[in-house]
């Protein structure tokens, strides 16, 4: 098997942002949604250095990365749990030019 076929590149975007803010994570398929977690706090250094991994909600979604939609009007999005395979998440590779994950900060 092909290390592509062993991966996922996931476009990931904090809520509230514009799509213009997106960014790329790869992860491993046998990895977890905690796993993208810890993933995602180190690609946002040192935006996100006062929260803990754990705190971030996540969310699956499928939106054109030309869209601003806002939250709440985003059809079809799932929160993910931290116990989930991204081998389940994201079983088939998401399409291109497509934001894959939103990404939650805990309230202040």
């Amino acid at each position: 098997m092909t290390k592509r076929k062993n991966t996922r590149r996931l476009f990931c975007l904090v809520k509230g942002e514009d799509t213009s803010h997106a960014f790329p994570i790869k992860i491993r398929l046998k990895k977890t949604v905690a796993h993208l977690k810890e993933r995602i706090k180190t690609k946002k250094k040192p935006e996100f250095d006062d929260i803990a991994a754990d705190k971030l909600t996540l969310w699956r979604v499928v939106i054109p990365s030309t869209d601003s939609i806002p939250f709440e009007l985003i059809p079809e999005k799932k929160k993910l749990r931290p116990t989930e395979d991204i081998s389940v998440v994201f079983a088939d590779q998401p399409p291109k030019e497509t934001i894959n994950v939103i990404v939650e900060r805990p309230p202040p």
